[in-house]
């Protein structure tokens, strides 16, 4: 059966002309959701108009209207969820709103909302979508408190924390000094406490946005601003929350043996949160030593030996020759002690990686080795790959040009960490573009190579 046989029997199914969910097949890229809300608390009147646009792609200009499920939800200033629904609609009205996006622009009454009420978009993660709306500050704390959805939830968490972050690259850049806001201490500080919520939800939640996302929000990409405002909200949550990290991973240390249950995940997702947070104030490295001694289990093992590590403990050599020599014939394993020094942030990393490829461990022809190195440090290391001096530009050139003539394919796949090359500043750009030129020019390169490099370029 095809995708078409499959769309043509739901269609026959409900009499629905479902054709335009054939365009989530036909067409790239993802598609973007501007919100506008207009609610008059005293007729109860709540329009909702959401328009779709899907950005142009090298292979496709022009973009149609897809068909969108968007669920909604609204929740009242003391929490509650309101139930609603669509005016003209028979059915009964429900705290989740399923609406029906077909058009470029569409427009949803509700009535009988008398009441002010903060909008829960996108829940459950009805579409791959992107949504645009103007929530206030106050209205993220809100949901961040008070949602039911667990998507909704984290990503009115990550909206916030991203809005804190990027507002203290623009401070720095404007020569101000940093803050933290305290609605960021507040929702986390809530979410840590809330005993109810899954421990998954809060683990992620509490992640604060990496590097290369914040990367994607702006339109010249700074990295050093964005390293050092990232490094300034998380120092800072951990100050200010410390004593309720410590207590909320104290409770989840518990000692209790290794288990694969989705309780115990949840729970160790949690507690290797809170280190993260700890590991880099005083007593931290302490912490991040006791769990690597007790550890039971490999994701406890790692989150403790890369808290070490991405704090520059005076222990960390140490416990990456220890792990080492406890790990050192399986393969698999190995890949994750090169990564984790791979993404240790800042310009120095490059050295590091340099004396790694003489490890005995690595491997050149074997692609999960390059992977967990060199691919580890040019896309997950930004401060790294992007150093000022271009150095990291130069060595991605010449492991591109050496993997070329053994794997095209992976050599190719290295390659596109110079794709977004036009979005840096002046010097990076043209770092990366004199590099990108430089493996164009190399005579019998590989279709592959050539066509990632060729398309970067142009």
């Amino acid at each position: 059966m095809t995708c078409d046989d499959f769309l043509a029997a739901m269609a026959d199914a409900n009499d629905r002309d479902l054709s335009g969910f054939s365009r989530w097949y036909s067409q790239s890229g993802t598609p973007e959701i501007k919100v506008n809300l207009d609610h008059d608390v005293d007729s109860g009147r709540l329009e909702m108009t959401l328009s779709q646009h899907t950005p142009p792609t090298p292979d496709q200009a022009d973009k149609q209207p897809l068909v969108i499920p968007f669920a909604l939800g609204l929740i009242a200033a003391d929490g509650r969820e309101i139930a609603l629904k669509v005016k003209g609609d028979v059915g009964e009205a429900n705290n989740v709103c399923l609406l029906l996006l077909e058009r470029e622009t569409q427009t949803f009454r509700f009535d009988g909302i008398h009441e002010p009420v903060v909008p829960s978009l996108l829940r459950d993660f009805s579409a791959p979508v992107k949504v645009h709306y103007n929530w206030s500050t106050d209205d993220l704390n809100h949901l961040i408190k008070h949602d039911t959805d667990v998507f909704a939830r984290w990503e009115a968490a990550q909206t916030l924390a991203q809005r804190c972050i990027l507002e203290q690259v623009q401070r720095a850049s404007e020569g101000k000094d940093m803050v933290l806001e305290p609605a960021l201490v507040t929702a986390f500080e809530g979410l840590l406490n809330d005993q109810d919520a899954d421990p998954v939800l809060v683990a992620e939640a509490m992640t604060l946005p990496a590097e290369l996302y914040l990367a994607e929000q702006m339109e010249v990409v700074d990295v050093d601003g964005i390293h050092a405002a990232r490094k300034f909200v998380r120092r800072g949550l951990a100050r200010t929350l410390e004593s309720t990290l410590l207590a909320r991973y104290q409770a989840l240390n518990d000692g209790a043996p290794y288990s694969k249950n989705p309780a115990a995940i949840a729970s160790r997702s949690l507690k290797n949160v809170c280190l993260s947070y700890l590991a880099g104030l005083q007593g931290g490295e302490d912490l991040a030593l006791a769990q690597l001694a007790a550890s039971d289990n490999m994701t406890d093992t790692l989150a403790a030996l890369r808290g070490l590590v991405y704090t520059g403990a005076d222990s960390a050599g140490k416990a990456l020759a220890d792990f080492e020599n406890t790990w050192r014939n399986d393969s698999l394993v190995m890949d994750k002690w090169f990564a984790i020094q791979a993404t240790n942030p800042g310009p120095q990393t490059l050295t590091t990686v340099k004396e790694l490829m003489k490890h005995p461990g690595f491997n050149f022809r074997k692609p999960n080795k390059v992977r967990s190195l060199v691919g580890a440090f040019c896309f997950a290391n930004a401060t790294g790959f992007h150093a000022a001096d271009g150095s990291a530009y130069r060595f991605l050139a010449e492991q591109v040009l050496a993997l070329d003539v053994l794997n095209p394919q992976m050599a190719a796949r290295m390659a596109s960490a110079f794709n977004r090359w036009k979005r840096f500043d002046e010097g990076r750009k043209s770092r990366m573009r004199q590099c990108l030129r430089d493996i164009a020019a190399k005579k019998d390169l590989s279709p592959d190579v050539s066509e990632i490099v060729n398309s970067a370029l142009g």
